[in-house]
């Protein structure tokens, strides 16, 4: 059997299914009746996120009706994060139970076995999100399986509750009502929930317009996930394909680090564009882990702190990490988008990255800046390339050794 992509023409061979429909070839995708081929999403489409805060159930009602359901909606969205959290601890030790422990005449880390999680215990009520956890807990096993098993520098993770429900993208849908406000439902294993959103606010334009997208267009939508805070406040996460922007774009840009400032702004003769000195944040960092290391110097057994004053540090220090990660989450995703939008305004194509020289900010998370500014540029339709210090000449590879044995 065949299958055409109606954006490219392209046709490819595929399988049939029981009901004698195509069986899509892995990254094709269906848009309705219609098939689009990988590259043509891609070139089509990008994939992100949007997280709303929920702000009622949605129900008209006196105030003792409201109350009733508030309750009602705290039940079951307790039953459900209680569903998660269980089986993404299961599976962890699960995983870790039936891995490979490390003996002295091994030289190599083997192979993790393989394992099926999902046909070791029934799911009853909600198979599909039972799934998404189990697979999401088995990468992130993967991920850190070598700390784990081989070097003995990480443990089995172990998941905090309330871990985020995952709910198929069959399984939720938005509507908007006669006043405007969304309404989002979803399927949960004690049964259906329906709550509305908040876009009343600074941001809230923004997000209204990415869920009428997701409302009119099913096919598009993602996986969901409701979600609950540190502070007590509960989310919805929903994740959609939406339409990249197409424009005539040529040239690149190079975006590089310095030893005298954050990031420098490059046209294709290297000749400085602009300069992202970062003085800011970089006080805020280095402030933030000098106050760190003061508070744990406060914490020695020596000193002998009282158990309250103990536990009013630590929620100090809970609280202003919080902040340094809101603070530096913030800053990378503002720096993104001037950086694209400035490509942007030049009609450039590309954007070259080089992080080799950390002189500047050493401790700066680069891994996170890399992958934010990756991610706008693909929603932009800009070609992101990472150049690092492996590509220059001079530069020498590091290779993973193997672990000298314990005695």
């Amino acid at each position: 059997m065949q299958v055409l992509c109606v954006h490219s023409g392209k046709i490819a061979e595929c399988k049939e299914t029981a009901k004698g429909n195509p069986k899509l070839p892995i990254g094709w995708k269906w848009i309705g009746d219609k098939a689009y081929s990988k590259e043509s999403w891609n070139n089509l489409y990008y994939i992100k996120a949007v997280t709303v805060p929920i702000v009622s159930p949605a129900v008209n009602g006196n105030a003792a009706e409201m109350k009733a359901a508030w309750a009602t909606l705290d039940e079951q969205l307790t039953d459900a994060w209680q569903h998660s959290t269980e089986a993404a601890n299961w599976a962890a030790k699960r995983l870790w139970s039936a891995d490979e422990t490390r003996q002295k005449s091994q030289l190599n880390c083997p192979k993790m076995p393989k394992s099926y999680l999902y046909g070791e215990r029934t799911w009853e009520g909600w198979s599909q999100s039972a799934s998404a956890v189990l697979r999401t807990v088995e990468a992130a096993y993967r991920e850190k399986r070598y700390e784990i098993i081989w070097t003995g520098s990480a443990g089995v993770p172990n998941v905090r509750y309330p871990y985020p429900y995952p709910v198929h993208n069959a399984k939720w849908k938005l509507e908007q009502e006669s006043g405007g406000a969304m309404i989002f439902e979803a399927r949960l294993p004690s049964g259906r929930v329906a709550v509305r959103v908040k876009t009343a606010d600074k941001g809230g334009k923004y997000r209204l317009a990415c869920l009428k997208h997701l409302a009119e267009n099913p096919d598009l939508r993602g996986e969901a996930a409701i979600i609950k805070k540190h502070d007590g406040t509960v989310m919805v996460k929903m994740v959609g394909w939406f339409p990249k922007t197409i424009r005539e774009q040529s040239g690149e840009m190079r975006v590089r680090t310095d030893k005298d400032s954050l990031l420098v702004l490059c046209n294709e003769k290297d000749e400085k564009i602009l300069i992202l000195n970062g003085d800011e944040i970089k006080q805020k960092i280095t402030g933030h882990e000098r106050m760190l290391q003061r508070w744990r110097e406060d914490q020695k057994l020596e000193m002998r702190t009282p158990t309250r004053k103990k536990n009013k540090n630590e929620e100090d220090m809970k609280l202003a990490c919080i902040k340094q990660n809101n603070r530096l989450d913030s800053f990378i995703k503002e720096r993104s988008a001037q950086i694209v939008n400035h490509a942007k305004r030049r009609g450039l194509a590309k954007i070259v990255f080089d992080d080799s020289d950390k002189g500047y900010f050493s401790s700066f998370p680069w891994f996170k800046l890399k992958a934010t500014l990756s991610q706008v540029c693909n929603r932009e339709n800009i070609e992101f390339v990472e150049r690092s210090s492996a590509d220059k000449p001079n530069a020498t590879s590091r290779k993973r050794t193997t672990p000298k044995e314990s005695t």
